[in-house]
């Protein structure tokens, strides 16, 4: 009930601003205003109470949307980075990569231990195979 009284006062407020003396006590509009007036006066209420109650989801969705969006771009760069510093860092050849991934884990492990490989060696050989499958699978976000 408090609501209808809060858009009665609205519309009461919106037909005396257009320069109607329509309204004797609240609640109670005279003949002074057309129909078409108070029609006009009921949309403009009604906006805006969709205004109030639609405008912040609205605000929510878009910002959502555009956080999601940066996100996205901030993963396409950080790709590119990874895929510039694996090609300049030319420490390991294409064969050699290829040789650590197809590794076995034991073998891998093992050439770890002995010290014929590094850490460092099979993460961007790794890297490198992810990067492959991904312009496969992924492409537009490669």
């Amino acid at each position: 009930m408090e609501k209808l009284s809060e858009v009665t006062h609205s519309l009461i407020a919106t037909l005396q601003s257009i320069g109607h003396t329509a309204v004797d006590t609240v609640g109670d509009v005279t003949q002074h205003a057309t129909t078409h007036e108070l029609y006009m006066a009921g949309g403009v209420v009604a906006a805006t109470l969709l205004g109030i109650y639609l405008l912040p989801g609205f605000l929510r969705r878009r910002e959502s949307a555009r956080l999601r969006q940066q996100r996205w771009q901030q993963c396409r760069n950080n790709i590119a980075k990874l895929k510039e510093k694996l090609e300049r860092r030319g420490e390991l050849t294409r064969e050699k990569r290829e040789e650590i991934v197809e590794l076995s884990l034991q073998k891998l492990i093992d050439k770890l231990q002995a010290g014929s490989l590094t850490a460092v060696h099979v993460l961007e050989a790794y890297q490198t195979k992810a990067q492959q499958v991904c312009n496969i699978y992924n492409n537009p976000y490669c």
